[in-house]
């Protein structure tokens, strides 16, 4: 009886480290695409090769990762991860370049969003690219967002609205813990540091990009297809995607 119950167990952890140990992907259009984008945008507005080069450097990453870097179950995590990250923090450092206000907080939101994608690490594929995918796309409708509405606190609300939403949505792991702290935190927090009508845009950035996410491919959606998804239990963290 044991050897039965462990035998599926053992496939299931070979299964595992093989999709860690297998060749990285082409990079994805969710991740090229916005760091190309963005480059295009500071080379527009700003003209400066040194707010530029992140983004060809990132897109250097992405190649080095598919035809040089071993895959390992650490270098799996870092690329799954990585369009959201790297979006992210690239926003957050040049928005004072592009005439827009500095970001409040803004190590206390990167916290924030780092906790906040902590449980897709034990979620399925579908789920944790959606996560990835969405914040992405949150963070360039918000960094949209701040030329037609400037706020300090804009990204304090249009990304954890997001999270919440999508965690809502999604039903992932801890999702009544993840709606209620970046809801209340979306919610109240910006109204405690000074903000007040101008931030509903900005909240608005966010629904919107959860709601584009749902129809976009591989953003999930809690009605998609699971026919192809693993059990919680044989969770692949995204690498069957």
């Amino acid at each position: 009886m044991i050897f039965e119950v462990q035998q599926p167990r053992a496939k299931a952890a070979r299964k595992i480290e093989e999709l860690y140990r297998s060749d990285a992907p082409w990079p994805r259009l969710g991740e090229a695409l916005p760091a190309f984008g963005l480059a295009l945008l500071m080379v527009w507005k700003t003209r400066s090769f040194a707010l530029v080069w992140p983004c060809y450097a990132y897109i250097g990453y992405l190649i080095l990762d598919l035809v040089l870097v071993p895959q390992r179950k650490l270098t799996k995590w870092i690329r799954n991860g990585s369009a959201a990250a790297f979006t992210v923090g690239y926003v957050l450092h040049v928005l004072p370049s592009l005439g827009r206000p500095a970001p409040l907080g803004r190590t206390a939101l990167l916290a924030l969003l780092a906790g906040a994608g902590l449980p897709y690490l034990h979620e399925r594929g579908r789920i944790a690219h959606g996560f990835v995918q969405g914040l992405t796309l949150a963070t360039l409708l918000a960094l949209g967002a701040q030329y037609l509405f400037p706020s300090p606190l804009g990204l304090h609300v249009a990304l954890p609205l997001f999270c919440a939403a999508y965690a809502w949505d999604e039903r992932s792991v801890f999702w009544r813990c993840s709606t209620l702290v970046l809801g209340a935190y979306a919610l109240f927090v910006p109204l405690w540091l000074g903000g007040r009508s101008e931030l509903l845009p900005h909240a608005i950035a966010g629904l919107i990009a959860w709601a584009l996410n749902r129809v976009l491919p591989g953003g999930g959606g809690a009605s998609s297809s699971e026919a192809d998804e693993p059990s919680p239990t044989t969770t692949t963290l995204g690498l069957r995607d």
